[in-house]
This record gives C-alpha cells, sequence and structure tokens, in this order.
C-alpha cells in the first residue's frame, strides 16, 4: 500500500536520481537535443532504423509516422538522425540519434 505522507519525498528522491544520472560526465542521453543524442548500437543501417522507429513508438505511445520530417546532419565528423513528428495528443515532437556506429558499420563491410 503506498503511504501518501511519503509520497512527495519519493517523488523527490526519483527527481534527485534521475538529476544526478543526468548530470554525470555523460549527458543524459534522452535525445532532445544533439548533445544528448540517443547512440544507436553497431548495427546494420536496416537495424539501426527499426532501433529509431522502436524507440519512438515506445516512448510516445499512438504516434502515428505519417509526415514525419527526417533528416541527417552530420557534425564533428559524427551522423546524427532527427525526426519531426507529431505526437498522439498533437505536440510537436524531436529527436536526435547519434548514428555513427551504423555508418561506420556499414563503412567497414565494404
Amino acid at each position: 500500500m503506498l503511504d501518501l505522507m511519503h509520497t512527495p519525498r519519493l517523488l523527490l528522491l526519483c527527481v534527485t536520481a534521475m538529476t544526478a544520472i543526468c548530470n554525470a560526465k555523460e549527458p543524459c542521453r534522452d535525445g532532445s537535443t544533439i548533445e544528448s543524442a540517443i547512440v544507436l548500437p553497431k548495427e546494420s543501417i536496416d537495424k539501426c532504423v527499426d532501433a529509431e522507429y522502436a524507440y519512438i513508438r515506445s516512448h510516445y505511445p499512438g504516434v502515428v509516422l505519417n509526415g514525419f520530417e527526417h533528416g541527417t546532419i552530420v557534425e564533428s565528423g559524427r551522423w546524427y538522425d532527427i525526426f519531426r513528428f507529431s505526437t498522439a495528443s498533437g505536440k510537436k515532437a524531436e529527436l536526435y540519434f547519434d548514428s555513427s556506429r551504423c555508418i561506420n558499420s556499414k563503412a567497414r563491410d565494404k
């Protein structure tokens, strides 16, 4: 049973823990900026694309990706995919994925 007297403390503990995780040496990898891009595993391009779509669908339930925008950015020798789309509630969202390992994996396969 949840003790309502301790709920604010639990919430504060969770927020503090997330802040500590996101303030570590590495940036919080939530995909909200290019600096916090979600790093994709070293896989084939197709598997990386599948991983991007799976991430979006799991973090934005009910999202319909018809009419979304997708682009690729190369910055400081790293490759990033950017997705812009509307959530199920109509809110605009933007996500960055670091796809450098996917690109580098493809280059080594040739």
